[in-house]
């Protein structure tokens, strides 16, 4: 059975709306400590992704603070439907180096999101080894060049 993207995606997550204030949509992000934030339109359908990267545009133009989101977000952000498979996404993240995918329902109303901290709790929970005691030894570079340098 294939794993999807809905059983590992933070459900409802916070978004906003293109009209909002960048400089609004910045303090919801440092409040909640978002990277990410989907942004709807009056429908409340998807149309854009406002990461944390974006605001550095606002350094290298004329782009005010009281601007809307709308002027400085991702248009048309990698989403997915809640049953594509979990592989696929990540996939996709990793090959297109994107932080996030936005999950959408047929209406095109955002139901989840997954970012790359929800891909390392995936990642934590395969790599569980209740064998492991935690123990783990600290190798300074001159002992691993001694060690290996004519292995």
């Amino acid at each position: 059975m294939t794993k999807t993207i809905a059983k590992e995606m933070t459900k409802a997550p916070v978004r906003i709306s293109d009209h909002v204030a960048i400089n609004e949509a910045r303090e919801v992000m440092q409040i909640w400590g978002m990277r990410h934030l989907p942004v709807t339109n009056a429908s409340d359908n998807l149309v854009g992704i406002l990461s944390d990267r974006d605001f550095s545009r606002l350094f290298s133009s004329n782009i005010k603070g009281t601007n809307p989101v709308s002027d400085i977000m991702t248009p048309n952000p990698y989403s997915v439907f809640p049953d594509t498979s979990l592989q696929t996404v990540v996939k996709e993240m990793a090959d297109t180096k994107i932080g996030s995918t936005v999950i959408v329902n047929y209406n095109r109303e955002v139901v989840g999101i997954f970012t790359t901290t929800d891909a390392m709790k995936v990642l934590a929970k395969l790599l569980d080894d209740d064998d492991d005691d935690g123990n783990y030894r600290t190798l300074k570079i001159s002992e691993y060049l001694t060690q290996y340098k004519y292995a």
